[in-house]
């Protein structure tokens, strides 16, 4: 397959192996960075520390992160296995900033599997897994765990979570993380949505919850993504 190298600020960044029918690496084949809105509304906040990227996909974020930003380190969380493979390629070279783990983050410590989203992988969901059945015998399980499991006590700067509507889910189990994150970017399934795909819609605990952890909403953006600040005017 074709890769992608896109141009910014007078540096390149390969993408390896870009599916040209995969919604976001067709977008990138067409040498444009996916949400590119939001990657520069991050780097104009002009913050140095800790970057964790929860549903990294193939590493747009998290390598513009460690490319164009002040960051000191990345952590990329991505689920998918096939979309992992992508991401730790894809950031070779970055290691030095970019963490990448394969691993699913929810409210509880647990195990699930992965129903693929076809020609848009990167929104590849999360299916619960609590005791092995016929229906869900034959599936690759991957483990569960939660942000404050993972990152224990870690000051967390800035926090990106694009998770396919397991969103509210990953904010329960990172209550402890919440208090250090200065910034989040958050995608938040609309309640139409969530009525197509039969899944409940979370939006009001989710406001309810970031307010109640000191966020104020700041910006909305393209996709379903909400910019969420504790410092920002």
């Amino acid at each position: 397959m074709p890769n992608a190298t896109l141009t910014y600020d007078g540096k390149q960044v390969t993408f390896y192996d870009c599916d040209p029918k995969d919604c976001i690496e067709g977008w990138l084949l067409q040498g444009n960075w996916y949400e590119l809105e939001m990657l520069e509304f991050m780097r104009s906040l002009d913050v140095k520390g800790i970057y964790v990227d929860v549903g990294a996909y193939v590493g747009t974020f998290s390598a513009f992160a460690a490319t164009f930003t002040r960051a000191d380190r990345v952590i990329a969380f991505e689920p998918h296995a096939p979309s992992f493979t992508k991401l730790v390629k894809n950031v070779c070279g970055l290691e030095r900033f970019v963490w990448p783990i394969n691993m699913a983050l929810a409210d509880r410590v647990g195990a699930g599997a992965m129903r693929d989203g076809g020609t848009n992988r990167g929104g590849s969901t999360l299916e619960r897994i609590e005791k092995i059945t016929d229906r869900n015998a034959n599936k690759t399980t991957i483990p569960i765990s939660t942000l404050d499991s993972m990152l224990m006590r870690l000051c967390v700067d800035v926090l990106k979570i694009d998770a396919e509507n397991c969103e509210y889910e990953i904010l329960l189990g990172g209550s402890r993380t919440l208090g250090s994150v200065k910034h989040l970017f958050l995608e938040s399934w609309p309640r139409e949505t969530c009525e197509r795909y039969g899944v409940p819609w979370h939006g009001i605990e989710i406001v309810e919850l970031l307010l109640n952890a000191g966020f104020m909403h700041v910006k909305e953006f393209g996709g379903d993504t909400h910019f969420w600040s504790k410092c920002h005017a």
